[in-house]
Order: C-alpha cells, then structure tokens, then sequence
C-alpha cells in the first residue's frame, strides 16, 4: 500500500513538473500566444502551435471547436454593459458583425507591421496577410459604411467600418511598423497602444525637423562611406541600419531637459 502511494505521488509531481512551464510568469505570454492561435494557428511558434492543438485534441472536440478567445468574451460583456435594453436587442442582431470589427482592429494590432510601408520604392515586402482583410473577418464591402463600436480602438466610440479600417491602415500599416502585443506588461503595452493610435498615424513633424533628421542621417552615412574608402580591410563596428538611433538619441536630449530629467 505504502509502495503505492509513493508511486501516485512520484507521478503527479512528475505531471507537475512536465506543466510547470504554463503557470507563473510564463502564463500571460501563453494566453495572449493561445489568443492568437485561436484567430490564427499560424501566428504562433510552430511548436506551440503543435501543443495548443495536443490540448485541443484531449478535451471535448465541439466545445474546443466553438471556443473563442477570452479578449472577444471580456469586449463583448464591456460593450452590452453600456447599452440600454433596446440597444441591447438591436446588439444581439448584429453582434457577429461587431465581433468580425472588433477581431479586425486585433489582427492590425498583432500582424499590421507586416504589411507596412518600409520599402521607399513602395514594393511590398511580403505577401498580403489574409486576416487584414473583410473578407477572412466575415464583413463585406456593404458593411463598410455601417457604425460599429470601436471597442478599445483610441477613437470615437462608434465609427463607419470604412473609418476604422482607414485608422488601423494608417496607424499600423503606415511607414513604421509597430509589433508590441507580445509586451506582458499591461501598462507599458497600454502606452505604446495609446500613443500610436491616438496619433491617427499622423505625425506633426514639419519641414524645418525633416531637413535636420535628413542631415544628421546624411553625415552619419557620409562617415560610414569615408570609414569604408579610408580603411579598407580594417575591423570596425558599422552603423549597419542604426543610423536611425542617431536622430532619435538627439530627440530625447532635446526634450529630457525640458521634461526635468537630471
């Protein structure tokens, strides 16, 4: 009997120790990882991929089939709460189409950068991603004019489903590409989420700025070719796409000051 009860105990530590990695601080990388899978197997590592499928298949395959990701749960439930009752029936009428939305501006959020503009010959660097478009979201173009909430979206609460979609191409499939939902802090993803959308993907940046980002990128490239010509053959650390930093360090000189930091 003791033997026994010494061999149940040896297996489920055993058990234990082969799921540890699931829980503490690896948990909220995993369940935003399993949020993407759910929308897109794809968008995951390869093996998780395979491991989140190994899951599915050992529990009830139509409920597994049917499940959806708890971010489309916990924004429908903040949506019916702000609605009055007969808002709320004309919610039900329509809340496929609202979580299609509301699934839409998450795919420009996790896979927009993927299609951004950073070629300035304007060739595109990859293929098109499917989730961007109205049709793998189940919407339409007859859908385009119609009001739906924005949902999280830094933006007035209901807009035309034209105007989202113009203000996640704008924001995250502009000339900088933004990949930050992998970020566990909440409050720091929350920032940088603010930031880029509450900018509309507009940026005040007038000609006097421009001359100087293009000078300082300029002497920096300059330095580099002289470098190169100079000391042929000799080791040395190049900017090697880092020249952007440049601009940037100079940036936050130019207001660290200004915003008191000693």
């Amino acid at each position: 009997m003791g033997q026994e009860t010494g061999f149940s105990v040896d297996r489920t530590l055993q058990e234990l120790r082969n799921s540890s990695y699931l829980y503490g601080s690896n948990a909220p990388l995993i369940e935003a990882w399993y949020e993407s899978w759910l929308e897109d197997p794809g968008s995951v590592p390869e093996q998780w991929a395979a491991e989140f499928a190994r899951i599915h298949s050992v529990g009830d395959t139509a409920k597994a089939e049917s499940e959806q990701g708890h971010l489309n749960v916990q924004e429908k439930f903040r949506l019916l709460g702000r609605l009055t009752p007969t808002q709320e029936a004309d919610y039900h009428e329509s809340d496929h189409k609202q979580a299609a939305v509301l699934k839409l501006i998450h795919a420009y959020r996790i896979r927009g950068h993927e299609t951004a503009k950073l070629d300035p010959l304007g060739m595109p660097h990859r293929d098109p991603v499917p989730d961007l478009s109205l049709e793998f979201n189940d919407l339409g173009k007859a859908d385009l004019d119609l009001y739906f909430d924005t949902g999280t979206l830094v933006a007035p609460k209901r807009l035309k489903l034209r105007e989202i979609v113009e203000l996640c191409q704008r924001v995250y499939c502009g000339s900088i590409g933004l990949e930050y939902m992998h970020i566990i802090d909440t409050i720091k993803r929350e920032w940088i989420q603010n930031r880029m959308e509450g900018s509309t993907g507009i940026y005040d940046v007038n000609d006097h700025e421009r001359l100087r980002i293009l000078q300082m990128l300029t002497a920096a490239e300059g330095l580099e070719k002289y470098l190169h010509t100079r000391y042929v053959g000799q080791k040395r650390f190049s900017l090697e796409g880092g020249d952007s930093l440049i601009p940037l360090l100079h940036e936050t000189m130019l207001h660290a000051g200004e915003r008191g930091v000693r």
